[in-house]
């Protein structure tokens, strides 16, 4: 039997992400098995470029994404995906099993080499990681999915509707540039997929 637990906490203004998959002998078996698949979602859009801490909020973030990839086990039923978004999406690591430090090292210095572009497109960042999430279920695969969604702030555009706002965004949940990812994410919940908001701002601004 296996069972999986996402746990974040906040320590010192800095998010930590735990991925704890753990496995229980039956009894008619010596043998465990670990398994999960992980979609990263990073937001990195230029006001990503600001302070945070001792650097920037895009450092914060790749720090707390390494830490999270450092973190998960050596099995062959994990998986990761890495997507990263700002006025574009991008699938920087497409579905790679974690089986040794060497792979984890490659999506590692994936992660540490993104940089900025302008917007905070959040319709289709999610919906390319529910494409993912989805093609895998397709394919048969019953392990358990986690979505982890990092932004420091309201979306900007909806490209598909060709709409867009200034550089604060809009936290109107009736505008389409939230109300679009919004549908994708109970979309996501309703398919039993495990989806997670992760803050990365000092300010009360955009909190959403």
């Amino acid at each position: 039997v296996c069972s999986s637990d996402l746990q974040m906490q906040k320590r010192w203004k800095n998010w930590v992400m735990d991925l704890s998959i753990t496995g229980k002998v039956n009894q008619q078996e010596e043998t465990t098995t670990s398994s999960a698949n992980v979609i990263l979602v990073l937001d990195v859009s230029t006001s990503m470029d600001e302070s945070f801490g001792s650097g920037t909020r895009l450092a914060a973030v790749k720090t707390a994404a390494n830490s999270l990839v450092d973190a998960m086990p050596n099995a062959a039923g994990v998986e990761m995906s890495v997507i990263s978004f700002g006025g574009s999406v991008a699938t920087n690591v497409t579905w790679t099993t974690i089986s040794t430090d060497a792979i984890k090292t490659q999506i590692k210095n994936t992660i540490s080499g993104l940089t900025t572009n302008t917007g905070t497109n959040w319709t289709d960042a999610l919906s390319t990681a529910k494409n993912l999430a989805d093609n895998k279920k397709n394919s048969g695969d019953t392990d358990p999915t986690f979505i982890i969604f990092l932004t420091d702030g309201c979306p900007t555009t909806n490209k598909s509707k060709q709409h867009s706002h200034g550089r604060t965004g809009t936290t109107n949940v009736n505008d389409t540039c939230i109300s679009d990812p919004l549908a994708t994410m109970a979309e996501m919940v309703t398919t039993g997929y495990n989806i997670y908001g992760i803050y990365a701002n000092t300010t009360s601004d955009n909190t959403k």
